[in-house]
C-alpha cells in the first residue's frame, strides 16, 4: 500500500513553477527542486516521476492558477478592450519587486523546448489556444458593444495579439526595462486593435 502524502502538493507545485520559470527546465536540477519544494529526492520521484513529468504538472498548474486567474481577472472584464490593454500591460507591471525579463513559463517553455519534445509542445499549444480563444472573445465583444468598429476577422486580430504578446515576452528578456515593455504593449495593440 502507497503511503499517503504528507506534504501540500499545491504548494509544492507552486515552489517548482517558481524554479522551472526563473531557470528553464535544462537549467533547472533535480537538486534545485529539492531545495525549493523541501521534498527529498525520494519523495520527489514517488509523487511525481521523473523531471519531466514534474515540468508538465508545473505548466498544468501555470495554466490553470496563474495564467487561468489572469485571463479571468483581465480578459473577463465589462470592458473588452480596456482588459486587453490591462492584460497585455500587466505581463511587464505584475512582477516580482525588482524582476525583469522573466517573461512568462509558456513562453519561455515554447523557446526552449517546444522544439525537441513533442509532449511539452502539445501540452504548451494547448495553453495558447485557450489564450488565442480568450482573445477572441474579447474582440468579439469590443465589436458587439461597438468599442472596436475593425472589419478584420476576430481570429485574425486574434493570432496578432498572441503572436505580438509572445514576441514582446521574449523581447522583455533582453530590453529588461518594464517601462519600455509596456509603451511596446500599448503600441502593438494600437497596431492591431486600432485607435478605439
Amino acid at each position: 500500500m502507497a503511503r499517503p502524502q504528507n506534504f501540500d502538493r499545491v504548494k509544492v507545485l507552486k515552489n517548482a513553477t517558481q524554479v522551472f520559470w526563473h531557470q528553464g527546465f535544462q537549467g533547472t536540477s533535480m537538486k534545485d527542486l529539492e531545495l525549493a519544494t523541501g521534498l527529498q529526492p525520494s519523495s520527489l520521484y514517488n509523487s511525481f516521476g521523473n523531471k519531466e513529468a514534474l515540468f508538465l504538472e508545473v505548466l498544468d498548474f501555470y495554466d490553470e492558477f496563474i495564467l487561468g486567474a489572469r485571463i479571468k481577472k483581465y480578459l473577463h472584464q465589462e470592458n473588452p478592450l480596456a482588459g486587453m490593454k490591462d492584460f497585455f500591460t500587466t505581463c511587464f507591471t505584475d512582477l516580482p519587486r525588482g524582476k525583469k525579463g522573466i517573461a512568462c513559463l509558456i513562453v519561455n517553455s515554447v523557446s526552449e523546448m517546444a522544439i525537441h519534445n513533442e509532449t511539452i509542445r502539445k501540452r504548451l499549444n494547448r495553453t495558447q489556444k485557450k489564450l488565442h480563444l480568450n482573445f477572441v472573445k474579447c474582440i468579439d465583444k469590443a465589436k458587439q458593444n461597438g468599442s472596436l468598429t475593425s472589419d478584420c476577422p476576430s481570429e485574425i486580430m486574434a493570432n496578432q495579439m498572441l503572436i505580438s504578446l509572445n514576441g514582446l515576452l521574449l523581447a522583455s528578456k533582453v530590453v529588461k526595462d518594464n517601462e519600455k515593455m509596456v509603451e511596446a504593449s500599448l503600441q502593438s495593440l494600437t497596431f492591431i486593435l486600432g485607435s478605439s
